[in-house]
Formats: C-alpha cells, structure tokens, sequence
C-alpha cells in the first residue's frame, strides 16, 4: 500500500488436499488485513471497503498477490504444490491482470504453473473471462473456475473455458438434513464425472466433518479443502492432523464401500437366484410366464419380457403385482 494507508497486507492459508493421495497439494492464499501495529486483525470486507476506486483496488490486490507468493515461495518453493491465489473480477473486466500477476510471480521467483488463478464467472462478462482464460495459459498458470454451482455458473460455460480445475461451491454441503444428504450422495457423483468428462479436476470446498469427506471420497472428487481439515491461518504451514484427517477418512471410506457392497450382495442375491433358475426353466419349456413366476414375486419386481438377437422386445411381457423397491 501506498504510504499513509492505514492497513498492512497478510496471507493465510489453507490447505487443499489429495484424498486418493492422502497428502497436502497445494494452499489457497486469502488476503487479510493488520492494523499497522501488525498485530490486530481487519476483516476482508472493511480491507476492500476502503479501497474506493479501480486504482485503489488494483494497488491492494497487487500487494496481496506479491504477499501470497512471497510467502509460498518461501514456504514451499521445493515442494510439489500449487498455490491458489483469488483472481477479482473488477481486474479482469478492465484487464490489469496482465501485469499484476506477471509481475507478483517474477518477483517471487515462481514458476507459472505452480499458480492455480481462480474465477468466479459473471453473467455480463463472458468475453472478458475468455480473455483472461487465454492469456494466462499463455502465461503457464493453471486455471481454475471458482464457487461452481451458484451464482451465473452453468456447463455451457465450463465446456468453453475448458478450465484445469472446478471448484464445486460450498454450499452443495450447506443443507444438513438427512434427506438432502442423501440427495446429495446420488446428485455429487454424476456432477464430478460431468466435470471429469470435460477434462477438469474437481475441488469439492466447504467440507467441515467426515460426512462431508466420505461424500467426497464416494463421488471421486480430486481434492478436498474446509475447516475439517484446516480453517486459513497466518501461520506458514497447517498443523499435521490435516493430513491424518484425511487418512482418517480414507480408512473410514474402505470399510464403508466393504459394508456397503456387502448389503448390496445380500440384497441383490435372491434376485440373481431367481433369475439364473428363470433362465433355465425357459430354456427347457419356452413358456415365459411359468418360467418368471418366482421372479416375479419377489419385492419391487415390475416385468419380465425376452429380447431378439437384436434386442428387439418380442411383446411377450409378464408384469409383476410388487411396488417400487425400498
């Protein structure tokens, strides 16, 4: 800042990390503001408030950007990490991005592709994005679309901008009732493997207890980042129950999906039966409704019908009485 601005500029961290590797992978730099005996904490709203116009704006993020990689550079230089630094959306739609975040990585000593820039994209400035987008894979950063699932989000938008990374928002986690986590355990795999077909990686934010790592873990989500593992701090580095929380998880996830296959096979089990001696029983008398008759007792059975070789129904259908399965 400027000489006579009243706040000083800090970075805090917090991790982002691997569940399949069960390992810290990076760490997302958040600006925080010290009063200037260095000490007393400035919330990030009133930091930005006071920064009045565009210039005030670009200067203020210009010393965050050089705080976060000045740190990281310090801290992590010679390990395996990305950092991920917030990108404003004023600087993109008047484009001063083009020399704040060259400037922040030459003067940390950083190589490119070690920053991870994340956008949050907007209804109005899709051009602007595109142009970003460009020009900071020129640069050799990696790309990022932040909070995905709010907001002007949409898939129209992640097919163009073909980013490296998807931030799923934290509020996919934010409703705790039993009914919409289990909605969210059906709806959470399809969304990843969406974002997987498009080629990104997917980070899932905001998880704040295990439930929340094991809906990441059964949706083969990338990366996880919450208070569960660590809340941002100003200290360099997060404590190392971060990387046991997600060992912790990982192990849970195991014995889960063993419980969960078993129940799955004691359920499926008097079907597959009934079915093998269906099979059997047509072969040797041809008639489908003797042949399906057990089949088609058993709960939540709705018909039995055959299929060509070119699997084609013959309109041989016989419907069972059973209700939707529990």
């Amino acid at each position: 800042m400027t000489e006579g601005a009243s706040p000083d500029i800090a970075t805090a961290l917090q991790p982002v990390l691997s569940p399949r590797h069960r390992r810290v992978v990076g760490y997302e730099a958040l600006v925080r503001g010290l009063e200037r005996d260095g000490e007393t904490p400035i919330s990030p709203v009133s930091l930005f408030r006071g920064a009045e116009t565009d210039e005030a704006l670009i200067e203020l993020e210009g010393d965050a950007l050089r705080s976060h990689m000045t740190l990281f550079s310090r801290k992590a230089a010679s390990q395996p990490m990305w950092l991920f630094v917030n990108m404003n959306p004023r600087l993109i739609e008047v484009a001063r991005y083009r020399e704040l975040v060259p400037a922040a990585i030459k003067e940390a000593g950083l190589a490119p592709h070690r920053v991870v820039v994340q956008m949050v994209e907007s209804a109005s400035e899709t051009g602007a994005i595109e142009e970003a987008v460009t020009h900071f894979r020129s640069l050799g950063t990696l790309i990022a679309l932040d909070d995905f699932g709010t907001g002007h989000s949409n898939f129209e938008r992640l097919w163009t901008l073909a980013p490296d990374l998807v931030k799923l928002d934290r509020s996919l986690l934010a409703h705790g009732s039993a009914e919409s986590e289990k909605a969210l355990r059906h709806i959470l795999p399809n969304l990843v493997r969406l974002m997987h077909e498009a080629g990104s990686l997917v980070v899932l934010e905001g998880v704040e207890s295990q439930q929340h790592g094991l809906a990441a873990a059964d949706a083969d989500v990338d990366f996880v980042q919450g208070f569960h593992f660590g809340k941002p701090s100003l200290m360099s580095e997060p404590g190392s129950d971060s990387v046991e929380r997600v060992r912790e998880i990982t192990h849970r996830f195991s014995d889960h999906l063993f419980t969960r296959m078993q129940e799955e096979e004691t359920c499926l089990r008097p079907y597959r039966d009934a079915f093998a001696r269906a099979a059997e029983s047509l072969k040797h008398t041809g008639r489908l409704a003797e042949s399906c008759g057990e089949l088609l007792r058993l709960s939540g059975m709705q018909r039995c019908y055959m299929l060509d070789a070119r699997a084609s129904s013959s309109g041989n259908i016989c419907s069972g009485r059973a209700r939707r399965p529990p």
